[in-house]
């Protein structure tokens, strides 16, 4: 996890000097137990991948050098609909963004998949068993919703290495 600017400048300095893909992942506020907004769309930081370079950046660290590497790199997400949408409120533009989508590549490859889902692709296709999203976040036991921040060290941790592994 990202926790200084020279960290950051080093990550996004190596990203933009590569031509190569790079892979992300936006966490936000999280969700109700019915996928709804919990409270605001509110991004939190974003899981960046490339080649072997992988690293979770809190959205206070970003700046034109990240809107550099949407404007020049290959992106790829999962569900892009999605990630473009939290970048847009991050304050990002991402009218020049080359985007590729593994949720639309699986239903191109395969449309009768039960589901093309990330958690059940890596399952799936890689023999992976990702964590889920809840059994990082605590539940707060007088709601629905979930707590980010109990202990706000411990808990960003285990949410940037979620957020990198969902890369």
């Amino acid at each position: 996890m990202i926790t200084s600017s020279q960290e950051y400048n080093a990550l996004m300095s190596a990203m933009n000097s590569s031509q190569e893909p790079v892979f992300l992942d936006w966490e936000t506020s999280p969700f109700d137990d019915d996928h709804r907004f919990a409270w605001q769309l509110d991004p939190i930081g974003v899981g960046l991948l490339q080649g072997e370079a992988k690293d979770f950046v809190p959205k206070s660290f970003l700046n034109d050098q990240f809107q550099v590497m949407l404007n020049t790199h290959l992106v790829v997400m999962h569900n892009a609909k999605f990630d473009l949408t939290i970048i847009e409120t991050a304050g990002f533009d991402v009218s020049k963004c080359k985007i590729g989508d593994t949720l639309i590549l699986s239903w191109l490859l395969d449309e009768n998949r039960e589901s093309h889902g990330l958690k059940q692709l890596a399952k799936d296709l890689l023999g992976l068993e990702p964590e889920k999203y809840t059994d990082v976040v605590k539940k707060r036991k007088s709601s629905k919703q979930v707590e980010l921040f109990s202990d706000p060290v411990a808990e960003m941790k285990k949410l940037a290495d979620y957020c990198e592994n969902d890369c």
